[in-house]
């Protein structure tokens, strides 16, 4: 995972870019209470996840929080 990250503390904005990269060999997860469940299918190949996230900060707590998620081919490199 990359992670990039600004803080604004004047504004009470946080942003983060963010990449995970999933190589696709994972089929199953252990879920509390559900026992052994199937992952989905777009998880069943490698992909890498490009991610950008807002959180304004009021009080000292989130309150609010947006999010830009786009699949990009698999350990594509950053583009920031």
């Amino acid at each position: 995972m990359h992670r990039y990250e600004v803080v604004d503390p004047e504004h009470g904005v946080v942003v983060g870019l963010f990449r995970f990269d999933t190589p696709g060999t994972v089929l199953t997860r252990n879920i509390r209470g559900a026992g052994v469940v199937p992952i989905d299918d777009p998880s069943k190949r490698p992909r890498s996840v490009m991610v950008t996230e807002a959180f304004k900060v009021i009080n000292g707590q989130i309150a609010l929080i947006d999010a830009q998620m786009v699949d990009v081919p698999y350990k594509m490199p950053d583009v920031w």
